[in-house]
């Protein structure tokens, strides 16, 4: 039986840009991918391991529950797994986003020298890819180290959203930030008032 030259395997191929997506985010190196989707990547991986080896023949991790590539039965319940791997994945993703409730804001830096020599006006946001706002420049949170982060009170209403920030001067805007995904907790309710005795 001719042996394969690994090169030629899709496994290796899978296993290889997975690896080298890892090192260069575990080195920051540079941001191939925002944090908030490397559990995909990390569960696409061990997805398509699965699938190829198992395509090889009746062989693999999955191959002992009937799951093969060469049987009808197996090829159903390979329909069935990819969605559920799928919608886990996406759980995930949306389990990520932090949740911003009643006593909790959104937080930004900027470079406090920076903002002096490009004479920043204003930032401006945009919520779930909708049209650019000024928000003036929001209440200083904190500083550090000549870096301030500002408070932002997101607007949006109960459930899951997206925010981008961008800097503006008298010349224009820069570039925004990278998508924000956040969750608004609702408030809760008020107290019930004016307890008193009343007639039956």
């Amino acid at each position: 039986m001719e042996t394969q030259a690994f090169y030629r395997s899709k496994t290796f191929w899978v296993n290889f840009l997975g690896a080298l997506i890892t090192i260069f985010e575990a080195s920051e190196f540079t941001d191939l991918i925002a944090d908030r989707y490397m559990p995909i990547v990390v569960l696409v991986v061990f997805v398509l391991n699965v699938l190829l080896r198992t395509y090889a023949g009746n062989s693999g991790p999955v191959a002992p529950l009937g799951i093969t590539g060469r049987t009808w039965t197996g090829r159903r319940k390979f329909a069935i797994l990819v969605p559920l791997f799928l919608a886990l994945s996406t759980s995930i993703a949306f389990a990520q986003a932090p949740v911003i409730g009643p006593n909790d804001a959104i937080g930004f830096d900027y470079r406090d020298v920076e903002f002096a020599e490009y004479v920043v006006t204003r930032f401006e946001a945009s919520y779930d890819s909708g049209p650019w706002n000024s928000i003036n420049v929001p209440p200083i949170a904190i500083v550090v180290n000549g870096v301030s982060t500002y408070r932002v009170i997101p607007p949006q209403p109960t459930g899951t959203h997206t925010v981008v920030f961008r800097a503006c001067n008298a010349v224009g805007c820069s570039t925004s930030t990278a998508p924000f995904d956040f969750a608004v907790l609702g408030a809760p309710a008020t107290a019930p008032g004016n307890v008193r005795r009343i007639p039956r």
